[in-house]
Order: structure tokens, then sequence, then C-alpha cells
């Protein structure tokens, strides 16, 4: 015999765990994306360790004269960016 609240309990881990698929399905980068990142540590780019030295931020630097290029990487990376 099912009570309301495992039905209830039910519901919302089916909820959960949809939103963490529909997550998991748009944390893959795209080929586009994985070409630019690969270019880019390749070029002007490098992996700058967090504090605690176990997650990784990608790091770009470029110049003044480079002003609308930067803007370009930032809107294909815009999502990936906080």
């Amino acid at each position: 015999m099912v009570t309301p609240r495992e039905v209830k309990n039910t519901i919302k881990v089916n909820s959960w765990s949809r939103d963490i698929r529909n997550l998991q399905r748009n944390l893959f980068l795209c080929k586009k994306d994985k070409d630019f990142i690969i270019g880019t540590l390749l070029g002007d780019g490098c992996l700058a360790p967090n504090a605690y030295g176990k997650n990784f931020r990608l790091e770009i630097s470029h110049s003044q004269k480079q002003k609308d290029y930067i803007y370009w990487e930032s809107n294909l990376l815009g999502r990936w960016c906080l």
C-alpha cells in the first residue's frame, strides 16, 4: 500500500531526476566549442587552477586591439561563463 507522502516524494524525485538529465545533456560541449577551446589552448589560452588546485578555468588574454575578437569569444562561449 502506498501512502500519500510516498507518492509525493516519488513525484518530486522523478521531476528532479528529469531536471538533472536535462542539465547533463546541456553540459556537454558541441564540436564547435571543443574545437575553439583546443585552438585557444594551443594559442592564447591556458588552464588556470582554482585556489584548491582541483578545478581549472580557461583563461584567455588579449590586447586592447583585439577587443572585437574578445566579444566574439564571449558570445561563442557565453553559456559557459559566469
